[in-house]
């Protein structure tokens, strides 16, 4: 490998590296944050403060950064994504830990494996990695917001049949959920009292959050607020079509068991009998480490595993 080009990649992750450790170091140890925290108790103490729809976008707390990544069009569906998962890093710590495992990879992968195959596949998987956590912590808060639906849903039909306002129902749900549920649809009250439209900030609701029965809830809010009816027992009906849609849900994730399972033992098996073989006979295997056909094997093995399961995912993948 040309020494120039790694002498290039180690400074720029050395660079990735001390930046992110700086971000850390202000994170943690900025002067005025107790006070600062301090102050909004004091201020807010009876009130449950959200994320408002006044905050600026920030991609990066480093305004060069920031700056950049606001004039390229494909950090905006990252920035989504990383509100969806509701992380309270800004997006330019993820791109700068992508960018300080992928040149980390690569440097690696160049040294040691001295394979340019296993290189082209360590680097992207590398720098995938914190995009797979905020895709992880997004399905995982998605799919925690879908099972708290049908009580929220269930506690605003009651609030409305207690003679509350719809607005009020809402307030209350924001109250006594904690998140997903209550933060976003605090973020909708806080819309409606900034001068929103209510329907206006249900659709803002919807394209916030990823779930398909959340379309439900606003459709039929949007249509009895146009046509009438009584959105109490509408409310009701809602929460129990989501619970029997969640019934059916299960039921298909059981048939589909055995093809996870048959997906994870097909991984797990070369890797079991490699082990095995490195400890019957270590230079038999070890020749696939050290000799140039022996990592090219590995390169296309490696390979056809990973479209094997993601064709295996999407069989069993079924969308109900």
């Amino acid at each position: 490998m040309n020494i120039f080009i790694l002498s290039i990649l180690i400074f720029l992750t050395v660079v990735c590296v001390i930046e992110l450790l700086s971000y850390a170091f202000r994170t943690i140890n900025d002067p005025d944050r107790d006070r600062v925290k301090k102050r909004l108790k004091r201020i807010y103490r009876n009130t449950q403060v959200q994320n408002g729809i006044l905050r600026l976008n920030t991609l990066s707390s480093i305004p060069l950064l920031h700056k950049i990544l606001t004039f390229i069009p494909g950090f905006t569906n990252m920035e989504h994504l990383r509100r969806q998962a509701n992380v309270p890093y800004p997006l330019g710590v993820f791109i700068l830990l992508s960018l300080t495992l992928g040149f980390a990879a690569y440097a690696g992968a160049s040294i040691y494996l001295q394979q340019s195959l296993l290189t082209i596949v360590a680097v992207p998987l590398a720098a995938f990695l914190p995009w797979g956590y905020l895709i992880r912590i997004r399905r995982i808060r998605m799919e925690r917001f879908r099972k708290q639906l049908p009580e929220a849903l269930d506690l605003i039909a009651r609030s409305l049949l207690a003679g509350h306002a719809f607005v009020a129902g809402l307030k209350l749900t924001s109250d006594q959920f904690d998140d997903p549920v209550g933060t976003e649809f605090a973020n909708v009250i806080d819309e409606i009292n900034f001068g929103i439209r209510v329907d206006e900030a249900l659709k803002h609701l919807v394209h916030r959050i990823d779930c398909p029965e959340i379309r439900f809830f606003v459709l039929a809010v949007i249509m009895q607020r146009e046509t009438g009816g009584n959105l109490a027992e509408i409310m009701a009906s809602n929460a129990h079509l989501i619970r029997e849609r969640f019934k059916f849900h299960n039921n298909v994730k059981i048939l589909t068991a055995e093809g996870k399972l048959s997906a994870a033992f097909l991984v797990l098996v070369p890797f079991i009998f490699a082990f095995l073989m490195y400890l019957l006979n270590p230079s038999y295997i070890t020749l696939l480490f050290t000799e140039h056909i022996g990592k090219i094997m590995l390169s296309v093995t490696g390979f056809m595993m990973i479209i094997g399961v993601i064709t295996i995912k999407k069989l069993i993948n079924i969308q109900v």
